[in-house]
């Protein structure tokens, strides 16, 4: 999915998307109960705090539009052909950048839900 999407939007937007992989998992480990959020304690409100400065510089990433960076030389590879026939459908690559995170994010989970059952399996077995 995440070449996919490379095909169909630019890397920069891809890149940028692949930063929301953190507050992702973060997310989805809350909604999975796997994370204690309590908002009240200061290790929460920084969760918070640092999920939303995360989401936040993504979407400044994403979303701004700056000026056209030109080179001061002339370029040493010139590539025949059309460029802007590559990226035809943002919308598309849109769903599979996001599609590709939120794989990832679930791939994580299961990771660290795989690492824990096996740390309570080895300490049984030492204990018996």
């Amino acid at each position: 999915m995440y070449f996919a999407s490379l095909r169909y939007t630019s890397p920069t937007f891809v890149s940028s998307m692949t930063n929301i992989l953190a507050s992702l998992t973060f997310v989805l480990a809350i909604a999975l109960r796997l994370e204690k959020l309590d908002v009240r304690n200061p290790r929460g409100v920084a969760k918070v705090l640092g999920t939303s400065i995360s989401l936040a510089g993504v979407m400044a990433m994403t979303l701004y539009k700056g000026s056209l960076l030109r080179n001061l030389w002339h370029p040493l590879i010139r590539i025949q052909g059309s460029t802007a026939a590559i990226h035809e459908s943002w919308l598309k690559g849109s769903i599979l950048a996001v599609a590709s995170c939120i794989s990832w994010s679930i791939f994580y989970i299961m990771q660290v839900m795989r690492h824990i059952s096996s740390c309570f399996d080895a300490l049984g077995q030492m204990l018996s």
